[in-house]
């Protein structure tokens, strides 16, 4: 990288401003903690360190992960982020927060409501939304596989609602492919895969292991 250009971005980088709680207990939107004008808005871009960013880990940020959920929580009950491409993004959120219920209770209200999506599933509200449909798919993933934290995390927002069932061919980050199959809301099996072999770490309720791949693991593997 140029080095000139690299200053000028570590020197841009050093002004923005660290993450801060709101007097609610939220994440400030802005710089200052203002009152939201309308609270239950569709749009949630302070959001995005948790996702599609990866600013947070919930296992140790507490304070920081009670912020982001109580933003989501102030939106969602004023409103917002129940259809169209938020209802989408805020599937991920709660995946994200490891809040399995409420991925899936947000997933539902985005497909029962009627003005989400037309008969043949295309998602719209004024007009196709694709990044609706592509999110909405993305989501339900989400609550199945996370990679994000170094590790690949198995089952991370498992809903209370799907507590047997099965995915395939789901992608992990470092060139891993996982099937994965659960039982009565615990893992049976999963499958790791690599086209380049390589030791990959996998976690499960709270554990995480360090593997040869190709590999089978099961709930019994973390005990």
């Amino acid at each position: 990288m140029d080095q000139a250009f690299r200053e000028e971005l570590e020197l841009a980088l050093s002004r923005l401003l660290p993450f801060q709680i709101g007097s609610h207990g939220q994440l400030q939107e802005w710089s200052k903690d203002y009152e939201e004008v309308e609270v239950g808005h569709r749009h949630f871009s302070h959001l995005f360190g948790l996702f599609p960013g990866n600013l947070i880990d919930i296992r140790t940020q507490h304070e920081l992960a009670a912020a982001y959920q109580t933003s989501l929580e102030r939106r969602q009950e004023n409103g917002g982020g129940t259809r169209g491409w938020p209802g989408a993004w805020c599937v991920h959120f709660w995946a994200r927060l490891g809040n399995g219920e409420k991925a899936y209770w947000t997933l539902e209200s985005a497909m029962r409501h009627e003005t989400s999506y037309y008969s043949n599933l295309f998602n719209g509200r004024k007009a196709f939304q694709i990044d609706g449909n592509l999110g909405i798919t993305s989501g339900i993933a989400e609550m199945l596989l996370q990679s994000h934290s170094g590790a690949v995390h198995l089952l991370p927002a498992l809903p209370p609602a799907l507590p047997s069932g099965e995915a395939r061919g789901l992608l992990a980050r470092g060139g891993f492919q996982v099937d994965i199959c659960w039982r009565q809301g615990q893992l049976d099996q999963a499958v790791i895969r690599s086209a380049a072999p390589r030791p990959c770490r996998v976690r499960y309720r709270g554990r995480t292991l360090q593997v040869p791949v190709p590999a089978v693991l099961s709930a019994s593997d973390f005990a």
